[in-house]
């Protein structure tokens, strides 16, 4: 019956089921049932949503607005209203009413009150202005407004005074309830606290708020529905920026508003964590379906903007069919034809209302899901182990013969990022920027193949079997850029690999450009880099070519589809080519053109997500830090260790049978050659050694009783003074503890030798001082600490002897 309502013939039932009727007016089947019906069932739908979206906040009793209570009173006027046209309708003997009228009224009816139900628990719930709301209203004034063109063409068939009175207060009532949406209430969003509070383990976001705390709040939260839709929220920012330009500058930080409370990194890292915490219970997490679960909410709506958008794409063929061919009959009400030609051009203006408002959300989530990743990984980033692991096994090969339909087995998890603090860089500008890039496309996974068919299927009543001619040519170019993108996914890969290469190998040099610039290495140095650029820039090159390839396939595909198409219609079929049906078909290869020219720019976005998805994921499951060990059962004893097996992360063994009991005010001294397993096994006794199972499967166990302090072989200072990092606090009152400790540790004839004693600052990674003053600054700060358990890594090789003598003397 498609084809049959929009080629304007009856159904075989009888029914009058057409656009439009014999007189050339609307039908009183699509006026009364399939338009009303389609207002009420988007009213529904909104319901649903908005209960779903909503369902885990909490409810607010908070006074409304002179705005929302308009609303509300106007809202319940459009439910009263069609009820009381039924009830007149019914007690009337005059008015001639036909059953679709009364279905119609009915469905308006329904429709005002599931209207009502949304605007309720849309005040309930405190999520700020929605923009859905008065965008059904419009809905609603199109509707009704085609009940009065119908009423208003049939008036002289009888006495229907009743039904036209009514119906025209119905569309004036839709549009004063629009206009008070389109008002600003002042209504703000009430954010929920945050899932993660500030403390062990998670992020303190105090350290993160600076002047960016005194910018203006967001207009957006305020501006309303109108302003909402328009962005007009944004004009200052947008004038201010041509002022700034016109004086030869450019906008500051604090000139852009503070980011809305809806995209506070704090909320997303917290939604993000939740969802990545359930998918660490399973035996295979994925990253991929935690960020789906989290902001699945986001992408709904970008998904519904833009079929709302897809389905006005092929609203313009089908008028400009309608055109065509009223023009070339030359007959018919010239009001049909106004009203074709107005729709045509309302059809235009929502596309490109639809498409601004799909990009801002689709980025906007982008942005969200970038800055939860960017939180995630830098929290991840405390925990992780400081020494590199090993990648897991790949899956043992299936024995025996080969069989039809057997399973590929899944590919190896790449391996955790070792590359320090250039890996985590690149982790956190580069692989977590794909994801924001991804985001506006995403939903071309399904709107592309939705447009492709409904093109065909609309294309095949149009140009009949000629269509396959296309169709061979599309899938021909489809399987060439499939092979393309493959080749392009692997030489990204390497170009990510060398780009992470020469990232460590520049923060290695940065670290040590002193000891370069002393010993004249500078041509040497300059020369590896060059190398590992070139290197990088080699699989770059690659990847751009292969990528080139991939955009040139679907860019010529749409032209020799269309070429195909038409030589078949014309040469094969031997049919003519009439205006409508040219013009219609280029119209819906011109809508062809877009998923088929977006398919290589998702494919290059999807495999460089799928590349950074798989880094990210490898870094989230890294080996981490295990949790501070808990007290001993024995109250006499303070370290506690027992395992039948130590081994670093790569499987390298270090000790067997470890049994080892520290009672409390003891002092043991491990003495051992270099590589036995000495710092290993202090390691182990912080905890930060995962524990392996031995060879009866039992998994060694950690106990320490009271506070730790720990000095590594490696001295670590702040850039910081000399006393913070011995004291950790800024206090200047005279302290004993601290001039006692100074005196232990042999440093106060180097504080006397300091430009400004203990206040002198200390350098990044302590570049002004000494190997032996680092290390005693941090013999110092873990003294000072007087923990219950002191542990020390040979802290005295790096002192001279005199110097060590005095410390074992008087520490």
């Amino acid at each position: 019956k498609f084809g049959q309502w929009w080629l304007g013939r009856p159904s075989s039932s009888g029914r009058d089921m057409t656009v439009c009727s014999d007189e050339g007016s609307f039908s009183d089947c699509l006026v009364n049932v399939y338009s009303q019906a389609g207002a009420a069932a988007l009213a529904v739908f909104g319901v649903g949503c908005s209960i779903y979206a909503t369902r885990s906040r909490q409810s607010y009793t908070a006074p409304a607005k002179t705005v929302e209570q308009v609303r509300l009173a106007l809202v319940t006027v459009s439910v009263i209203l069609p009820v009381a046209e039924l009830v007149l309708l019914a007690l009337s003997s005059k008015e001639e009413v036909h059953s679709g009228e009364a279905v119609g009224a009915g469905l308006r009816v329904a429709a005002s009150v599931a209207m009502l139900l949304w605007h309720t628990w849309h005040m309930r719930s405190m999520i700020g202005e929605n923009v859905m709301l008065p965008l059904w209203w419009l809905v609603a004034i199109a509707v009704r407004a085609l009940v009065v063109f119908r009423l208003a063409r049939h008036y002289s068939e009888g006495h229907r005074t009743l039904m036209v009175v009514s119906s025209c207060a119905e569309v004036l009532l839709s549009i004063a309830v629009f206009v008070a949406y389109l008002m600003p209430s002042g209504r703000t969003v009430a954010i929920e606290p945050p899932l993660l509070p500030d403390g062990p383990g998670n992020l303190s976001f105090d350290l993160f708020q600076r002047s960016i705390s005194a910018r203006e709040q967001s207009p957006e939260e305020t501006s309303g529905t109108l302003g909402f839709l328009t962005f007009s929220w944004f004009t200052s920012i947008v004038d201010l920026a041509a002022r700034r330009d016109v004086e030869m500058s450019k906008l500051e930080p604090n000139d852009i508003f503070a980011l809305s409370p809806q995209d506070d990194p704090r909320l997303q890292l917290a939604r993000l964590e939740r969802e990545w915490q359930v998918e660490l219970q399973k035996e295979n997490p994925s990253l991929t379906s935690a960020i789906k679960r989290a902001f699945q909410g986001e992408v709904l709506v970008t998904a519904l903007i833009k079929l709302g958008n897809d389905a006005l794409h092929f609203v313009g063929p089908l008028l400009l069919n309608k055109i065509v061919k009223f023009v070339k009959e030359g007959h018919g009400d010239a009001s049909l034809g106004y009203f074709y030609a107005v729709m045509i051009i309302l059809s235009s203006g929502s596309q490109a209302f639809l498409m601004a408002h799909y990009f801002q959300s689709g980025y906007r989530t982008g942005m969200r899901i970038r800055a939860s990743l960017i939180l995630l990984a830098y929290q991840k980033a405390t925990r992780v182990l400081p020494w590199p692991t090993p990648p897991p096994p790949a899956p043992q090969a299936e024995a025996g013969g080969r069989r039809c339909f057997r399973s590929r087995p899944r590919p190896a998890r790449v391996a955790a990022p070792t590359g320090g603090m250039g890996q985590m860089t690149n982790l956190i500008s580069a692989d977590t920027d794909k994801f924001s890039m991804l985001m506006p496309y995403i939903n071309l996974v399904w709107s592309a193949p939705l447009q492709l068919v409904i093109c065909f299927f609309m294309l095949a009543q149009y140009v009949s079997y000629a269509l396959f001619a296309g169709i061979v040519v599309m899938f021909s170019f489809m399987a060439l850029s499939a092979w393309v993108a493959q080749k392009a996914r692997k030489v990204q890969a390497e170009a990510m690999k060398a780009k992470d290469e020469r990232l460590k190998t520049q923060t290695e040099l940065l670290k040590i450009v002193k000891i370069i610039k002393l010993y004249a290495w500078e041509t040497t140095i300059e020369d590896r880099v060059r190398q590992l650029r070139e290197k990088e820039m080699k699989f770059q090159l690659h990847y751009k070519l292969w990528n080139m390839g991939v955009f040139l396939c679907f860019s010529l595909s749409p032209t020799l589809v269309a070429l195909a198409t038409f030589t078949f219609y014309t040469g094969v079929l031997g049919k003519e080519l009439d205006a409508a049906t040219a013009f219609t078909s280029l119209s819906l290869f011109n809508i062809l053109s877009f998923p088929l020219g977006a398919v290589p720019m998702m494919a290059r976005f999807l495999m460089e997500a799928k590349v950074s998805k798989d880094r990210l994921e490898a870094h989230f499951l890294a080996p981490e830090v295990a949790p501070r060990p808990g007290p001993p059962p024995e109250p006499q004893v303070a370290i506690d260790i027992q395992a039948d097996r130590l081994a670093w992360p790569d499987g390298t063994e270090l000790l067997r049978n470890v049994s080892l009991k520290v009672n409390k005010g003891s002092f043991l001294a491990i003495v051992g050659r270099t590589g036995t397993g000495k710092s290993g096994l202090l390691y182990a006794m912080l905890g930060e050694l995962p524990m392996t199972r031995g060879p009866k499967g039992e998994l060694g166990r950690t106990y320490l009783r009271g506070t730790v302090g720990y000095c590594a072989q490696s001295a670590w200072v702040r850039n910081a003074s000399v006393r913070v990092n011995i004291t950790d606090s800024t206090d200047l009152a005279e302290d004993r503890r601290y001039d006692d400790v100074i005196d232990a540790c042999a440093l106060r004839q180097d504080l006397e030798a300091l430009p400004e004693r203990d206040m002198t600052m200390i350098g990044d990674r302590g570049i002004n001082l000494s190997g032996g003053q680092k290390q005693r600054i941090a013999i110092a700060r873990a003294v000072y600490a007087n923990p219950d358990i002191l542990i020390l890594d040979d802290v005295l090789s790096a002192l001279d002897s005199h110097v060590t003598s005095h410390i074992c003397n008087n520490l």
